[in-house]
C-alpha cells in the first residue's frame, strides 16, 4: 500500500461520521492568481472547520478501520504530510528542492504506517515484519499477519525483523509515498516483504 492508500479521498466537506462528503462540483481555477486565492480559501475553510469541530469530533474519513482514528485529529494529522510530499513535488518539477522539516518528516512516516499499513484485513502472506529506520534517530515496527497490518514504535527488544529499510526521515518519508524506491534506501532481509507490502491491496 503506497500513495494514499490507493483509495479516492474526498473533494467535498467534511461531512457526518457515518457518510462521506457530497461530491463539490466546482473545479480549481486555471490562472495563477486565482488559483493560490482559490487554494488560501480552501485551506482557511478546512483549518477553520477543524478548529470548530475540535480534535475529538468524529466524522467520515476514507481510511478503513484501523490506527488512526476518524475523528478531526486524524484529518488534521494528515493534511501535513501530503502537504510536505506535494511541496516535494512542486519543487522537484522547478529544480529547487529544499530539505523537509526533520520533525514534519518523522511524524509523517509514523503517519503513514497509522493510516496507509494498518488493517484488520488478513495479511496474504506469510507472517512478517518491517522494520523502518530513520537516521535521526526513530523506528517503527510493522507486523504483518492474519490479523492485519499493525504499525508501532520499535520495542528496544524487538527481535530481528524479515525486512529493515534505513534512511532519513525524509526519505522513508518520500519511499511510502512512492517518490523513492527501496534502491534508495539500505535494505536488509527480504526484500520481497516490502514488494508484496507495496503491491497489496487489502479486501475490506
Amino acid at each position: 500500500m503506497t500513495e494514499s492508500c490507493r483509495r479516492r479521498p474526498p473533494s467535498g466537506r467534511a461531512g457526518p461520521a457515518g457518510a462521506p462528503p457530497a461530491e463539490d462540483a466546482a473545479e480549481a481555477p486555471r490562472e495563477l492568481g486565482a488559483l493560490l486565492a482559490w487554494f488560501e480559501e480552501s485551506n482557511n475553510l478546512l483549518l477553520r472547520t477543524l478548529r470548530e469541530a475540535g480534535p475529538d469530533r468524529e466524522c467520515w474519513t476514507w481510511w478503513s478501520a484501523g490506527v488512526s482514528p476518524a475523528n478531526a485529529r486524524g484529518v488534521a494529522r494528515r493534511r501535513v504530510p501530503e502537504v510536505l510530499v506535494h511541496t516535494y513535488d512542486a519543487q522537484l518539477a522547478a529544480g529547487s528542492v529544499q530539505p523537509m522539516p526533520v520533525d514534519l518528516a518523522i511524524d509523517g512516516v509514523a503517519e503513514f504506517l497509522d493510516t496507509c499499513n494498518s488493517t484488520p484485513a488478513a495479511w496474504a502472506h506469510e507472517a512478517a515484519t518491517i522494520h523502518y529506520h530513520a537516521t535521526e534517530g526513530r523506528s517503527w515496527l510493522l507486523t504483518l499477519d492474519g490479523t492485519g497490518a499493525w504499525p508501532a514504535p520499535l520495542p528496544h527488544d524487538a527481535p530481528p525483523p524479515s525486512a529493515s529499510a534505513t534512511g532519513t526521515a525524509e526519505q522513508l518519508l518520500l519511499f511510502v509515498w512512492g517518490r523513492r524506491t527501496l534502491g534508495d534506501l539500505k535494505i536488509e532481509g527480504d526484500q520481497q516483504v516490502f514488494e508484496r507490502l507495496i503491491a497489496w491491496e487489502p479486501e475490506e
